[in-house]
């Protein structure tokens, strides 16, 4: 298929509106209020400076305002939105290691930025959760980053497996 014929099968895509679409944005919507929830009841218990990185033995190693809890809600809430906005727009929004050849190539992808937005709202949550000094964030950071890892290897395969 040439460069034209591809532009022209990317302009007759729409997105519409599902059910397993719909599920996606209330799961990331309430782990987004669940984070925001954690942050706040976490700020006036937190310490003034808290550990803000930690190197691979799980020993803090940079510290910061315990102001970050906040930052890192309102990061997940724009990363979300943006994973979950690309999901409608995956023709212009998602780039691949591979050319896409036809409009069911997106299918898979608009699903992994869809799990994307799941994975970093946990990812961040984790990283909130370890900045309080709770080894439970450790490991549902350590969880959330392998799947981030695992999702985009696994929809990438299925989009490029449909290019026939």
């Amino acid at each position: 298929m040439t460069q034209e014929n591809n532009e022209k099968t990317k302009d007759k895509l729409r997105i519409q509106r599902t059910k397993e679409g719909t599920i996606f944005e209330i799961v990331t919507a309430i782990l987004i209020v669940i984070l925001w929830i954690i942050a706040i009841a976490l700020y006036n218990k937190l310490p003034d400076t808290v550990p803000t990185h930690f190197n691979l033995s799980g020993e803090a190693d940079g510290f910061g305002s315990k102001s970050i809890v906040f930052i890192m809600a309102g990061l997940n809430t724009l990363v979300a939105i943006l994973l979950l906005t690309t999901a409608y727009y995956p023709q212009t929004q998602i780039r691949t290691p591979f050319r896409i050849r036809n409009n069911r190539q997106y299918v898979p992808l608009i699903r992994m930025v869809r799990c994307l937005a799941v994975v970093c709202s946990i990812l961040l949550t984790g990283i909130v959760i370890r900045i309080s000094g709770n080894p439970v964030g450790t490991y549902l950071f350590t969880a959330a980053l392998i799947l981030l890892f695992v999702v985009c290897i696994f929809f990438n395969i299925q989009a490029y497996r449909l290019r026939k």
